[in-house]
């Protein structure tokens, strides 16, 4: 006889602590099933990749004619640089937010969270995800990057390539650790998408996200010095066009560390915060 999702959850948490070498295969097993299946689904919907495609180019140059209409021609091409940067960092931290803030959520109301978090990990699962937030990065910071070059003549050079991947890497790990923290507050509540709506923002305009940290008012400025997605992508903008960073980039390197690592460890514990929940039942059956 088949056995019920409460039963495996229960025999899961009995079996956290004597298989620790089988619960390692079974999270990397989760983290490259979820990763294989989220690139699949991305891929599925090519509609919406496509109508993407075609809209972008419009919102982009709606902004940058904007800033066009009150700067000097002989600060465009540094303006329209750096905005270039900040629409593909716009574009990984939205996809972060959404995709996984919206996760837990989203396997509740299907009924699958029970069998995710007994067949493997929820952690590991929410991991896998970072596929699709890549894969979404790449291809529309390359389409970006192609625009600004063709459309606008803009330098698309790269200053530091190593330090580039280097806090790309820890920018995203900076995200992941967010929106999961995000995605287990919010589990059990109905208005997800209008608390991202609420939070996007201010978030990227504090963290220096849409617009250099260093450019803030002094008052923001200090809310980017709290914040653990400051630095990585500063030190970004900073390695693609050399502009200057809030702190020292030394500091800045450490701190991006620091922080990467922080939000993923504190992220892991509200994931299993959540399946606790999820296995003595203390959670709606439906939201």
């Amino acid at each position: 006889m088949a056995l019920s999702a409460s039963s495996l959850l229960r025999g899961r948490g009995r079996e956290v602590e004597a298989y620790t070498p089988r619960k390692l295969r079974e999270s990397l097993y989760s983290v490259f099933v979820s990763s294989w299946s989220e690139v699949k689904i991305y891929f599925r919907y090519r509609a919406s990749m496509i109508i993407g495609l075609i809209t972008t180019p419009m919102w982009v140059l709606f902004f940058v004619l904007n800033f066009n209409l009150f700067l000097p021609p002989a600060y465009r091409g540094l303006v329209q640089r750096s905005l270039m940067w900040s629409f593909i960092f716009l574009e990984m931290f939205s996809e972060a937010i959404w995709n996984l803030g919206m996760s837990l959520r989203r396997m509740k109301e299907m009924g699958i969270i029970e069998h995710v978090i007994a067949t493997g990990s929820l952690f590991s699962t929410l991991l896998g995800r970072l596929s699709r937030i890549i894969t979404d990065t790449i291809i529309y910071g390359i389409y970006m990057i192609l625009f600004f070059y063709l459309a606008l003549g803009v330098d698309i050079s790269i200053r530091s390539p190593v330090l580039f991947l280097i806090s790309a890497a820890m920018a995203l790990a900076s995200c992941f650790g967010f929106s999961s923290i995000f995605s287990s507050l919010s589990y059990g509540r109905r208005n997800v998408a209008a608390l991202i709506n609420i939070l996007q923002f201010p978030v990227m305009i504090a963290s220096g996200i849409i617009l250099p940290a260093w450019v803030l008012p002094p008052q923001l400025r200090i809310i980017a010095l709290i914040s653990p997605l400051t630095y990585p992508f500063d030190l970004m903008r900073n390695a693609a066009t050399g502009e200057q960073t809030l702190l020292d980039i030394r500091l800045e390197l450490f701190l991006s560390l620091i922080s990467a690592i922080f939000m993923m460890l504190i992220s892991k514990k509200f994931i299993e915060r959540v399946e606790r929940k999820e296995m003595t039942g203390e959670v709606p059956g439906t939201l």
